[in-house]
């Protein structure tokens, strides 16, 4: 699983800017599609779902976990991402070397 740092590096890239990691913090700006399938990330997924939830391996508790939203016009990052929810467009990613 990602760290919170991964995460926030893969959101600095699709977007092309500078994002931060703070809860809650909303950062506004275009998602790069050619380098969402760059990384092999659905691109189908902004159209049908609006976007996609990326999980953190970093919990803050015995249920919630972090988690890194991304949609086409921007990237939030959400510390208490309940577990327990199934949802198609929330996605669990391994960190390759």
């Amino acid at each position: 699983m990602p760290t919170d740092a991964e995460l926030t590096t893969l959101a600095n890239d699709l977007y092309n800017t500078t994002v931060g990691g703070g809860d809650g913090e909303r950062f506004e700006a275009d998602l790069d599609m050619n380098k969402m399938s760059q990384y092999g990330l659905p691109v189908d997924s902004i159209t049908t779902y609006g976007g996609f939830n990326l999980w953190s391996g970093q919990e803050t508790d015995a249920r919630d976990a972090h988690v890194r939203a991304f949609d086409s016009v921007a990237t939030v990052w959400v510390s208490s991402g309940n577990r327990d929810i199934s949802l198609p467009y929330l996605w669990a990613v391994c960190v390759g070397e």
